[in-house]
């Protein structure tokens, strides 16, 4: 407030678009975190879709600009040694998770449908890797940070990787590596809903869609204008085989 009445333009900007709550088949849908008192005067959106979760959640007149995607930079880390590129230029599956948590850490929420928990997050993982190793196209998996020390991680979780990640066709990246490097030299990009990495890719001209695994998800009410939801491992494979040599 007081850099605004010293004439300063004060902005909400986003380092990530996924700000809306999941809506599942059969359920009502309540959309919390209280964007209806928010009260910024200008915002900067990803894409139509966030443009469109904005003006519909915010009570208080906004003027909101479509920027494009924030870039996902933090270092330079290189990742083109790793052993999954030896035969880099056949291209490669880049997907992209929400990493659960310990279940004792979603029992505070109170949620009644927890989405992210880590046997849906293995079965995305397991789903799009076998319908790719099917095709002999390698998978490069991208956490989205190290949480070795953290008391809530995920056992469960971090031990399928090191299983899966000693695969010939599988390489988990170290969580540093910036996301859009990765995307930039991708194939195919698949991301959890509603993750921001698909919006990222699209900018870039990538074949890019949100898996869900599970098909709890009310495609009817998330409808994105560039982003297809595709629910099942039936549907993914008719995807990948529509994409694949693009």
């Amino acid at each position: 407030y007081e850099a605004e009445k010293l004439g300063t333009e004060v902005v909400l900007y986003f380092y990530a678009s996924n700000v809306q709550n999941i809506k599942f088949k059969n359920k009502d849908f309540i959309q919390d975190n209280f964007w209806e008192y928010a009260n910024w005067k200008k915002y900067y959106a990803w894409d139509i879709n966030h443009y469109q979760f904005l003006k519909n959640n915010l009570n208080s007149f906004s003027e909101i600009d479509i920027l494009g995607p924030v870039e996902f930079i933090s270092n330079k880390k290189d990742f083109l040694s790793n052993k999954i590129f030896s035969d880099y230029n056949k291209g490669f599956i880049s997907i992209f998770d929400v990493q659960p948590q310990r279940e004792s850490f979603y029992y505070s929420w109170g949620k009644e449908v927890e989405y992210y928990v880590v046997d849906t997050v293995i079965n995305f993982i397991n789903d799009i890797y076998s319908v790719a190793s099917k095709y002999n196209v390698p998978v490069v998996h991208k956490r989205k940070r190290k949480n070795e020390l953290d008391n809530n991680r995920n056992l469960k979780y971090i031990n399928y990787l090191s299983k899966l990640n000693k695969k010939s066709n599988f390489s988990t990246l170290d969580p540093d590596i910036p996301a859009n490097r990765i995307i930039d030299k991708s194939r195919l990009v698949i991301s959890m809903p509603f993750t921001s990495t698909a919006v990222y890719a699209i900018s870039k001209n990538k074949p890019s869609i949100f898996y869900d695994p599970t098909s709890k998800i009310d495609k009817t009410f998330h409808k994105f204008d560039d982003i297809e939801l595709i629910c099942g491992k039936n549907e993914l494979e008719v995807w990948f085989k529509k994409n694949i040599n693009l």
